[in-house]
């Protein structure tokens, strides 16, 4: 135990690190991380789906970002590096569908999905007779399971982009009491739909009915006041069928709670809770979202399309530097100008053309002064950089949101 018993009757503790054994299987440092926002003018109407998105990714995300209209796409960029954030989930709308564009960033590959339908967290809550989200089983990042995902290419990339959102686990290492949840993900390849599902897993004692069950699994035991012998509780009640969940039984090779204790039978179920999702895979590409377009469902390029395209992108990029130099080159020129004007000035009055510097016969009182000026003139300097850093980014972000139809 990590407390004694002290010489005055309390309890006087004496160890508060963590056992090496209970330590993660993963490294926190290694494990991926993730922003999910909303982009676009109509992504307010995601907001409720962008919360249940991040609490399907908790806890490696930002839970409580909070992103505004003046931010563009790169300053998301910037900032995920030193915040080691790894993916971005952007959620988008147009007056037509909804959209997720899931980033690894900052290289990419980003995959865009049309979203046909979704269910609420709280609906699923509301329509569930016997719903269950305890705040513990958020602590842990969730599984990954995906199923079908073998049709083409481009379904085969968006498993690999899928499985990296996620931690990996090492089974021979894995503790059974962390894995709390569970992210399915079924590919139909007939409709070409992705289902997405989130679930709770809950074990419980196989073989035994539910009132024993509740006996042992409850702290606060049930009331027997109406009862003559303990007998007429267990007896009492339709049993279950023992058949009914054979298949999801299992031996647990660990201890996974008070009731489920090592090489013993438990009955492996799952509880929904959401949210759900429908998704169509509309286009995969290189880089977030800026780069060459590998797939996309509704538009083919001929060979001869894409190498002209690529032209184009390339003449655009160095028209860009070139602007951009230019741009320098002006802002140097007209510095220079306004310095040869202001010395004109000074001529023009019979001084100096520069200023001259303090000497150092000056007394203590003008060396007082100076070095005022010159802090005050350092934290005019710091306040120039902090206006600097929080102006947005002039580029207009709200044309990615029009790119599907």
């Amino acid at each position: 135990g990590a407390d004694t018993e002290s010489a005055m009757g309390g309890r006087k503790k004496r160890r508060t690190h963590v056992r090496e054994e209970n330590k993660p299987a993963l490294s926190k440092a290694n494990n991926p991380k993730s922003f999910v926002f909303r982009r676009g003018k109509l992504g307010g109407i995601l907001e409720d789906l962008e919360k249940d998105i991040r609490h399907v990714m908790e806890p490696n995300t930002a839970s409580s970002l909070k992103e505004s209209r003046k931010n563009s796409l790169k300053d998301f960029v910037h900032v995920a590096g030193p915040l080691g954030v790894s993916h971005f989930m952007i959620l988008s709308a147009t007056h037509h569908a909804s959209y997720m564009r899931v980033c690894n960033v900052p290289r990419g590959p980003t995959i865009t999905m049309q979203i046909n339908n979704y269910t609420l967290a709280r609906d699923i809550a509301n329509n569930a007779s016997n719903y269950s989200a305890p705040p513990g089983i958020f602590k842990t990042p969730p599984l990954v399971v995906l199923n079908n995902f073998t049709e083409g290419k481009h379904m085969r990339l968006a498993a690999v982009v899928f499985q990296n959102l996620f931690p990996a686990i090492n089974v021979k290492t894995v503790k059974l009491a962390t894995c709390k949840r569970i992210v399915l993900l079924d590919y139909e390849a007939d409709t070409e739909v992705i289902h997405f599902r989130h679930y709770h897993i809950t074990a419980q004692p196989a073989g035994v009915s539910k009132r024993v069950r509740r006996l042992v699994l409850k702290r606060d035991a049930p009331s027997m006041a109406g009862l003559n012998d303990i007998a007429d509780y267990l007896g009492g009640g339709a049993s279950e069928s023992e058949g009914e969940d054979t298949a999801a039984r299992v031996v647990l090779t660990q201890d996974l709670s008070r009731a489920n204790v090592q090489n013993t039978q438990s009955s492996i179920k799952l509880k929904e809770l959401g949210p759900r999702m429908e998704l169509e895979v509309t286009k995969l590409e290189e880089g977030v979202c800026t780069g060459q377009v590998l797939y996309h469902k509704y538009v083919s390029k001929s060979e001869a399309e894409v190498a002209q395209l690529v032209d184009r992108k390339e003449v655009a990029v160095a028209l860009k530097a070139q602007r951009k130099t230019e741009q320098e080159a002006n802002i140097q020129r007209k510095a220079e100008e306004k310095e040869a004007a202001r010395r004109a000035e000074r001529v023009r009055q019979g001084l100096p053309p520069t200023k001259e510097s303090r000497t150092t016969e000056s007394d203590d009182d003008d060396s007082g002064e100076g070095d005022d000026d010159d802090s005050d003139l350092g934290n005019d300097e710091d306040d120039l950089d902090v206006d600097h850093r929080d102006d947005p980014l002039s580029e207009d972000d709200d044309k990615e949101e029009e790119e599907e139809e």
